[in-house]
């Protein structure tokens, strides 16, 4: 992100990867209701879809899945769908941070 974005700005834009990245976890099927080849298949597809439309970077390594989005990164060892989860749950976080530095830049500015 460029200079100029603000804080509201970077979270806005985690705000709307976390709406965008909810609505692909739902349509990956339970295992009960698919069995794993389609669950797999689902989280490959997502897994593509945010690499190509955000830009999303994926890696395997030390026993663990990675990625990192939105300047927001999370590792899980379970699995895509799990690593998923894990990321809204970091990009939360992320989230509560730049409102802490937006309440800070606020206060020295006034």
């Amino acid at each position: 992100m460029s200079a100029s974005v603000t804080t509201i700005d970077k979270i806005a834009n985690v705000e709307r990867m976390i709406a965008i990245v909810r609505g692909k976890i739902a349509s990956i099927p339970s295992i009960e209701d698919a069995g794993d080849i389609s669950v797999q298949a689902a989280e490959k597809r997502v897994k593509m879809e945010l690499t190509r439309e955000f830009g999303a970077s994926f890696s395997f390594r030390s026993g663990g899945y990675h990625v990192y989005l939105s300047g927001v990164g999370a590792t899980c060892t379970a699995g895509y769908s799990g690593l998923f989860r894990n990321w809204e749950m970091a990009a939360r976080r992320k989230i509560m941070m730049l409102r802490v530095v937006a309440r800070g830049t606020a206060r020295v500015a006034s």
